[in-house]
C-alpha cells in the first residue's frame, strides 16, 4: 500500500520561500494578514522591526502584536509581562506591545545612564590600571573624604573601561 503525497499548493510554496528568506523582507505591501501570520513569527526582533519600519500607511499590529508580546516576555521576563497585562486590565486600556517594548527599553536605558553617571561620580580610573573610589559622608557639619584604591582584575577592568569611555564621552558633551 503506497501513500500518495499531495503536492504543496502554490501559496504554501510561496510562504515557505518567504520564511526561508525572512532576512530579506522589507515592505510587505498589501500581503494578506493570514499569510503574514504564517511568515512573520519566523522573524527575529531586528527583522520584525525592519518590516514594520519599512511598511508605509499600514498597521501590522493585528499580526505583530502577539510577536511583540513574545519579545517583551523574552527580554524582560514573565513577571514584568504579567504586570503590564495587569496594569492594562486595571486601566481598561490596551497598548500595542511594540510601544510597550520600546518604552521599557527607553526606561532601562535611562536607568543605566543614571547609574553610570552616579558611578562616575565615585570611580575615577587612573592610567596604571587602578581605580580610585572617592565618596563623602556627611557627619554633621564636618565632611570626611575617604579614598580607596582598588587593583582591578581582568573581568572588572572591561566594565571600568566601558565606564571610563562613557565618562569621557560625557565630558566632551
Amino acid at each position: 500500500m503506497t501513500m500518495m503525497h499531495m503536492a504543496p499548493s502554490l501559496v504554501d510554496l510561496c510562504v515557505q520561500k518567504a520564511i526561508d528568506n525572512v532576512g530579506f523582507l522589507g515592505d510587505v505591501g498589501e500581503t494578506e494578514f493570514h499569510l503574514l501570520q504564517r511568515i512573520l513569527p519566523h522573524c527575529s526582533l531586528e527583522q520584525l522591526t525592519h518590516v514594520e519600519n519599512s511598511i508605509q500607511g499600514r498597521d501590522l499590529s493585528p499580526v505583530t502584536n502577539k510577536l511583540w508580546k513574545r519579545f517583551y516576555k523574552i527580554q524582560f521576563g514573565e513577571k514584568s509581562t504579567n504586570q503590564v497585562v495587569q496594569d492594562m486590565k486595571l486601566r481598561n486600556g490596551t497598548f500595542k506591545w511594540k510601544q510597550l517594548y520600546e518604552a521599557k527599553l527607553e526606561e532601562l536605558e535611562e536607568t543605566q545612564h543614571k547609574l553610570f553617571k552616579r558611578i562616575g561620580q565615585y570611580l575615577y580610573l587612573k592610567e596604571d590600571g587602578t581605580a580610585r573610589l572617592e565618596y563623602q559622608k556627611n557627619f554633621g557639619k564636618r565632611n570626611h573624604k575617604k579614598k580607596t584604591e582598588v587593583k582591578l582584575g581582568t573581568g572588572q577592568l572591561s566594565v571600568c573601561w566601558r565606564l571610563s569611555s562613557y565618562l569621557q564621552h560625557q565630558e566632551i558633551n
